[in-house]
């Protein structure tokens, strides 16, 4: 039996693609690498090349004292201060919604990763979340702050791979994750398999009741720096 190649993807603003520890440039949704940035005198949001060149100022209009900004693999989002929300467009600039999350106070930061969204209330100490959809927003996620100003979420990857008896996916088998982090899991959905972790080594392991499997182990690198 055959275990594949590991992959893993970042949830993070920039994706990165893994393969036993070959790396992809990392790019945004639409292969290009991109600097974005809040201009709060502006009300807008910039965006420029890496390499500072093609600068727009008015990149997103419309926005209300923005503050902060993040990016994800898909959008991009930023903290109206004066509007108490928290606003998201499309990498592109496009689809932009200025009342993304509602209800916040005095946003002053704002993060993503893979299942939620996070902000800052200054006004009254406390760091709200949201899902993705902008939907079961929750102000006082955490609480007790003193003059919070800024937030950021850790970095999780997701490492992926799949097993098959020659050219057939192979379903049921056990894979143990082991390394920095310690995990098992069942491939499914056509021998699939993956885990959530942080940067860090890891080494997969299938098992399954009467199979050998060749390579018998996978291992994978993942660095925050790719």
């Amino acid at each position: 039996m055959k275990l594949s190649q590991l992959s893993a993807r970042l949830f993070a603003p920039l994706t990165l693609v893994l393969v036993l520890g070959a790396f992809a440039l990392p790019q945004d949704l639409h292969g290009q690498p991109y600097v974005y940035w809040a201009n709060l005198g502006g009300n807008s949001i910039g965006r420029a090349d890496l390499d500072g060149g093609n600068a727009n100022q008015s990149f997103i209009t419309g926005a209300n004292a923005p503050t902060a900004l993040t990016v994800d693999g898909s959008y991009v989002y930023w903290a109206n201060r004066d509007a108490n929300s928290i606003g998201r467009a499309d990498l592109d600039g496009g689809n932009v919604n200025q009342g993304f999350i509602t209800g916040a106070t005095v946003p002053s930061g704002v993060a993503v990763d893979g299942s939620y969204v996070y902000w800052v209330n200054r006004t009254t100490n406390s760091i709200g979340r949201a899902g993705l959809d902008g939907g079961n927003a929750n102000q006082s996620f955490i609480t007790g702050a003193s003059n919070p100003f800024g937030v950021a979420k850790s970095s999780t990857f997701e490492i992926t791979g799949t097993i098959t008896e020659g050219s057939s996916a192979l379903d049921g088998v056990a894979v143990d994750l082991s390394g920095d982090s310690t995990q098992t899991t069942t491939t499914s959905g056509g021998g699939a398999y993956s885990f959530t972790v942080y940067a860090g080594s890891y080494t997969a392991t299938p098992t399954l009741a009467g199979y050998a499997f060749s390579p018998d182990t996978a291992s994978v690198t993942v660095t925050s720096a790719n």
